[in-house]
């Protein structure tokens, strides 16, 4: 694995990284991982499905969170699948 160089890192992972770059607070993750699933055909549109409620919660969470928590995302698409 080759090291990447400090300009090709995003922001939040470079040498002095301003504290709100690093936190990413309002980071859209959920509304991300929807739009990357409907490239796949996979659209939050079945009944019952929670997608469009768990995207929103990770929305408001941030991208710091949802890192933190990725084993419950993971999870959420096996349920969902």
């Amino acid at each position: 694995m080759r090291a990447v160089p400090d300009s090709e890192r995003p922001a939040r992972l470079r040498e002095g990284a301003p504290a709100a770059v690093a936190s990413r607070p309002n980071c859209l993750a959920g509304t991300e991982l929807a739009k990357l699933l409907s490239r796949f055909g996979i659209n939050a549109e079945e009944k019952g499905c929670k997608c469009k409620s768990r995207a929103a919660h990770m929305d408001a969470r941030g991208c710091d969170w949802c890192e933190a928590n990725i084993d419950t995302i993971v999870g959420w698409l096996r349920e969902e699948a």
